[in-house]
């Protein structure tokens, strides 16, 4: 997570991510913020089973739902601002 934080320092200060853009994702649990390209995408948290089945442990069911660009979906933990 070190090499995402990168908080507003002024309060209404748009937020950077440490890449220079504007950020559009805060980690919840803590202060690191990322821009869309930046913010790490697909975690465990977001898979889905291909059969439907939630209890099926088999790796090979599941999945890392993708957003309307393709790209994963990041942690829960990520949330959009």
């Amino acid at each position: 997570m070190e090499a995402i934080r990168g908080m507003a320092e002024a309060p209404g200060a748009e937020m950077k991510c440490p890449c220079g853009k504007k950020a559009t994702w805060l980690y919840m649990p803590g202060d690191a913020v990322a821009c869309d390209e930046c913010v790490p995408r697909g975690c465990s948290c977001q898979q889905e089973p291909r059969d439907g089945d939630w209890e099926n442990d088999n790796p090979a069911n599941w999945f890392d739902p993708v957003d309307e660009r393709g790209l994963k979906i990041p942690c829960v933990e990520w949330e959009g601002i």
